[in-house]
């Protein structure tokens, strides 16, 4: 956000220094939201509920339509030729509040083409558009919409995230990168809705990590102090928190670019590729030993297509030796080069599968039983806890909720899993669950 006076500042391949592109006047002391289609460039005024505009040079402005909030998060939608505005009522001095924002559109002359708004309690606080999707963030209980003709459909949902704040559609139009300032970096898959660990595979850095080819180190180390100038001036209107959470995930993603050599898998020999096995999951167990070993603290390797509604036997065949394969890889090189005393292992899924064969050769969902493998760090070698009936249909004895394999993890780290380490606004927020203790019978 820019104070009073501040100046809009811009990198151009020509300049040798960022070149002043908008002053914006005194009375607009609040700019939130920025879009351009290559020609103009919208600004949001949020105080006075203007969006000021800059076209070959020269200066206007919109007023916000009749019946409208103020403007937030801007966005330009090529392909209907509007402007998408989030409206909202900001908890800032001088602006009254209200029950819901909405999403709006306008067109070039700031008239309203289409309002959206998914009920009360909606505070939409960015917006992103590409093409022809368009995304909007709700930035107090963290869900994400997309529209869909009418109405928005939600991607992220109420209590998923926390404050969900810029959105950006992947260049093959297939993922939605999404910033939380209390969850982080979030991936969500368009077609599932699921929520993915940052895609990586084949040997190649995660998709869009790389400094864009059309960017010099130089211009790139501009755009970066430009973002720190408007952090500091955005500080002194917020409160510090917000601006170190968002600063934290662009400082992490700059060094993570320094490093995408840790992704590199083609320098490898072949008989490190061939040990881990030349599979999606083999390339991604290979990744994540180089993020241990250049000290990345939590590593989380995702493989799919285990939902053997159909045809269980012939897809666990082809799953089961891969992965079997790549594990065990991990666990002796992390062994080898002492990462295992200092590293939790856990190898574990959604749940179990049923032990009865359905009429498609599957195996549906069974979450009365089912199994953990884990290696490394605080816990007992070789040691096997439980066990199932003859059937598999249950555990026999005593089970062991999740709750108590989150305070064995912790444990196992050395971490005080009964120490409320988190609070909502004094409510406590304990790491595991406080009427249930970790299984000793797993720990050393």
């Amino acid at each position: 956000m820019i104070r009073a006076g501040a100046l809009l500042l811009a990198s151009t391949a020509a300049a040798d220094a960022p070149e002043t592109v908008i002053s914006v006047p005194g009375q607009h002391r609040l700019i939130e939201g920025i879009a351009t289609d290559g020609k103009t460039i919208w600004l949001s005024s949020v105080l006075d509920r203007t969006i000021l505009t800059r076209t070959d040079g020269k200066a206007g402005s919109l007023a916000m339509p009749s019946g409208t909030l103020h403007p937030m998060g801007l966005a330009w939608d090529a392909k209907r030729g509007w402007l998408w505005v989030a409206a909202d009522c900001p908890d800032l001095p001088g602006i009254a509040r209200c029950d819901s924002g909405a999403l709006i559109a306008l067109d070039r002359k700031g008239r309203l083409q289409a309002k959206f708004s998914p009920g009360t309690g909606f505070h939409p606080g960015d917006v992103s558009a590409a093409n022809g999707e368009v995304f909007v963030s709700d930035s107090l209980d963290g869900v994400v919409y997309r529209v869909r003709g009418n109405a928005l459909d939600p991607l992220i949902m109420q209590g998923t995230g926390r404050s969900a704040q810029g959105t950006a559609l992947m260049s093959n139009g297939k993922y939605l990168v999404v910033a939380d300032y209390g969850r982080g970096i979030s991936v969500i898959d368009l077609a599932s809705k699921a929520r993915l660990p940052l895609p990586m595979g084949d040997g190649k850095p995660p998709e869009d990590l790389l400094r864009h080819a059309s960017l010099t180190v130089e211009e790139d180390e501009e755009r970066n102090e430009l973002r720190e100038l408007l952090n500091q001036r955005y500080t002194a209107q917020r409160r510090p928190t917000f601006t170190e959470a968002s600063s934290f995930v662009f400082d992490s993603a700059r060094e993570l670019m320094k490093r995408a050599d840790v992704f590199d898998t083609t320098k490898l020999p072949a008989k490190e590729l061939d040990r881990y096995g030349r599979t999606e999951i083999g390339q991604h167990m290979m990744v994540a030993r180089n993020m241990l070993e250049a000290g990345v603290r939590f590593v989380k390797v995702g493989s799919y297509g285990w939902d053997t509604h159909g045809d269980n036997f012939n897809a666990s065949a082809s799953l089961v030796p891969k992965f079997d394969r790549a594990f065990a890889a991990i666990i002796e090189d992390l062994a080898a080069t002492g990462l295992l005393d200092h590293t939790l292992v856990i190898a574990m899924s959604e749940f179990g599968r049923t032990p009865r064969i359905n009429g498609h050769v599957g195996r549906d969902h069974w979450p009365e039983a089912w199994s953990i493998a884990m290696a490394g760090c605080g816990v007992k070698a070789g040691a096997v806890v439980g066990a199932t009936n003859a059937l598999g249909t249950d555990v026999k004895d005593k089970g062991h909720d999740i709750g108590a394999v989150f305070h064995t993890w912790f444990k196992a780290l050395g971490i005080d899993s009964k120490k409320v380490q988190y609070d909502n606004n004094s409510q406590p927020l304990p790491l595991a669950h406080d009427d249930m203790e970790a299984i000793k019978e797993a720990l050393v």
